[in-house]
């Protein structure tokens, strides 16, 4: 079946998703390039509409995101009676107006997200948290998250369909490891600074002088104001970096003892599987899909404290793990078979 499939940048997840819908479906992909900015991202929205209506052979449309493109491709869906499938990944289903969080932040994109989301024939969401849950982590007193809660009289169909590992498992996983922890976490807003957790990783790093810590994913345009907030000059034991080719981020996940996910708002994020995959011990915030990757493999933080992540710090320091069970769970649940065959149920039962 010919099929149009719009996505907004390209990633990682996303690839995967397109070689899994090539598997049974003629894809013609379209990346919107948000990302280089709104000049870009509007040419590509400007041609949503007659790339869906002139495609006349399609009968489905398929896109990454809730946002601005998803009201566009779901409008012209319906103008010409094709299906449509609007994918949620975690930024689509939460709102945190405190640091202007979410797409429902701005009344125009909430508008755009809702529509889309009220009128497409099913969401697909990669954890059941991004449909109905309340975040405790961030707020004791719980903190409203998912599209059931967030869009009053929502009735479109929803499943869940959690993220997949494609990234090969090492042949072995080393036991012994370097004093090191990893923390792995894009930075588009320097709002996202907090969102990852890397101010209570700050924290710790004061606290753990002999261990080195090593962020990856801080955008250089931050810098600035994080080295003048938090005086990071000032701790010998912390690395930053932008971006890392993949093949390097794997190789410090080899090396390192123990990853931290200390996320405010997640979906399911890849680079915790991967982290576990190559063996590291895991310590992640209650959030979303965070602790179902974990599962028993690791520590759950469900308080946003940093003292709380000192403590579990100085715990997963003193346990000694199976890295090669910690490997094998991720590999065993999150399997690329898996996703492929919920994907192609559901599509099957759509068409």
């Amino acid at each position: 079946m010919m099929t149009l499939f719009f996505y907004p940048n390209e990633s990682s997840f996303i690839n995967v998703d397109q070689s899994i819908f090539r598997r049974f479906l003629h894809i013609r992909s379209y990346c919107l390039n948000q990302p280089k900015g709104k000049g870009h991202y509007l040419l590509a929205l400007i041609g949503i509409i007659p790339r869906v209506l002139l495609s006349f052979r399609s009968r489905l449309t398929i896109c990454w995101f809730a946002d601005y493109h998803a009201f566009l491709m779901v409008l012209a869906a319906k103008i010409c009676a094709k299906k449509s499938v609007v994918m949620v990944g975690g930024f689509d289903a939460v709102h945190y107006p405190e640091f202007a969080y979410g797409v429902f932040h701005k009344p125009l994109r909430r508008f755009c997200a809702t529509w889309a989301l009220k009128n497409c024939d099913l969401i697909i969401a990669n954890h059941s948290a991004l449909l109905s849950s309340n975040n405790t982590y961030y707020n004791p007193d719980g903190h409203p998250e998912g599209l059931f809660k967030l869009i009053p009289n929502l009735h479109t169909k929803a499943i869940v369909v959690e993220n997949c590992i494609t990234t090969k498992a090492p042949a072995y996983v080393p036991p012994i490891r370097t004093r090191q922890i990893l923390c792995v976490g894009t930075t588009p807003r320097f709002e996202d600074f907090y969102n990852k957790g890397y101010d209570l990783m700050l924290d710790a790093a004061l606290e753990f002088p002999d261990w080195q810590f090593v962020f990856i994913g801080l955008d250089p345009r931050w810098l600035d104001a994080v080295k003048d907030k938090y005086h990071t000059p000032l701790m010998p034991n912390l690395t930053i970096h932008h971006s890392l080719p993949h093949s390097r981020v794997l190789q410090i996940m080899s090396e390192t003892d123990i990853y931290v996910q200390a996320s405010i708002s997640e979906g399911m994020p890849n680079a915790l599987m991967e982290a576990m995959l190559y063996g590291c011990k895991p310590i992640g915030s209650n959030v979303a899909g965070i602790p179902t990757i974990i599962d028993n493999q690791g520590i759950i933080l469900n308080r946003r404290d940093p003292q709380k992540l000192i403590e579990a710090l100085k715990r997963c320091m003193e346990t000694d793990a199976d890295r090669q069970a910690i490997s094998q769970s991720i590999s065993t649940r999150f399997s690329l078979e898996k996703r492929t065959s919920k994907l192609h149920n559901a599509i099957c039962e759509l068409t």
